[in-house]
Formats: C-alpha cells, sequence, structure tokens
C-alpha cells in the first residue's frame, strides 16, 4: 500500500516536471525551510501584541506573511506554462496579503 501510494506521488510528479517546467521538489523546499522561520516569527508576533508593541507585531506580522506566500512567489517567477487561473490565484493571494497589511 505504501509502495503504491509512493508511486503515485511520483508518478504526479513527473507529470508535473513535463508538463510545467517547474521541479515540486524546489516548491516542497521553500516550504519545509520556512516552516520553522515560520513558527517562531508567529511566536515573536503573539509575544508582541501581548506586550501592545504595534510596531514590532507589525514586523513580524510581515515576516509571517512573506514566509506564506514564498512557495507561491517561485511558481509566479519560475513556473511557466500554467494555466492563467493558477497566476490569478497567486496574484489574489499575494495582493489579499499586502491588503491586510496595509489595514
Amino acid at each position: 500500500m505504501v509502495e503504491f501510494i509512493r508511486l503515485q506521488i511520483r508518478e504526479l510528479m513527473r507529470k508535473a516536471r513535463d508538463s510545467y517546467p517547474f521541479d515540486p521538489v524546489v516548491c516542497l523546499a521553500i516550504y519545509f525551510a520556512c516552516v520553522p522561520l515560520f513558527h517562531y516569527s508567529l511566536l515573536r508576533m503573539i509575544q508582541a501584541l501581548a506586550r501592545t508593541r504595534g510596531t514590532e507585531a507589525l514586523l513580524w506580522s510581515s515576516v509571517v506573511r512573506c514566509e506564506t506566500v514564498a512557495q507561491f512567489l517561485s511558481v509566479l517567477f519560475f513556473g511557466t506554462n500554467l494555466p492563467w487561473w493558477v497566476n490569478g490565484i497567486i496574484v489574489v493571494l499575494i495582493g489579499q496579503g499586502v491588503f491586510s497589511l496595509m489595514m
């Protein structure tokens, strides 16, 4: 059963590499590299909010947002041949993050 799932994942990744010249492993590596920093900056943001330090909380919330959209930005910049709606979703997610930081 585990081998079947592993083969299915490999086949999906091969199809993604063939269809779009962007390696899904790169996206996963960026995602997993951001996880520890995401949790640390989330902790610091909560501590800043508890101490009512608004400027510091804003700084850490922008770090959290950058870590969240990092893998999407890599797909947006380096992925070619993607459907238009994928680029649209990525732009909307980034726009929502910028808008939430402004408010």
